[in-house]
């Protein structure tokens, strides 16, 4: 589990396409696998680029929102960059 500050427009959009679940009595929002890989981007420590390959791999990204994502908050670039480095 980790908390997320919503601070800029991409956190912003990720809160409100989250889906709320019950955990206990408590109500709670979970992101998208889309939006974490993107904020992690955003982010950019080694720890963060490992994050997304870890998602990458064990999650089911569906690509196509993805690049909507990343493309909305000027992402693309970063994660072409990203990419590269994995070749």
């Amino acid at each position: 589990m980790q908390f997320i500050p919503v601070g800029d427009k991409l956190e912003h959009s990720a809160v409100n396409d989250s889906k709320t679940v019950n955990y206990g009595k408590v109500k709670t929002k979970i992101l998208k696998a889309e939006y974490l890989i993107a904020i992690a981007l955003k982010v950019g420590r080694g720890k963060d680029l490992e994050k997304i390959s870890r998602l990458m791999e064990q999650a089911k990204i569906n690509k196509k929102n993805l690049k909507e994502i990343l493309k909305k908050h000027n992402l693309l670039g970063k994660f072409s960059k990203w990419e590269k480095r994995l070749k």
